[in-house]
């Protein structure tokens, strides 16, 4: 019985510490995702802001 009791406590702690490393897993993918929404929004208004600036430089002039 002792040396099973020692084997399923080494095995639950190995778990445990496998569940910690899928638990910060978590959390870095969370904030990747965040970040990746940012990075769209930030791409979305610069292409915008360039197309505006690129309309209005590029104008057609008026006349001969």
């Amino acid at each position: 019985n002792r040396k099973q009791d020692e084997k399923l406590e080494r095995i639950d702690r190995n778990t445990s510490v496998l569940v910690d490393i899928f638990k910060a897993g978590r959390g870095t993918i969370k904030t990747v995702g965040w970040f990746g929404k940012l990075l769209i929004w930030i791409g979305s208004v610069a292409s915008g802001l360039y197309a505006l600036w690129f309309a209005v430089t590029n104008w057609p002039q008026k006349g001969g």
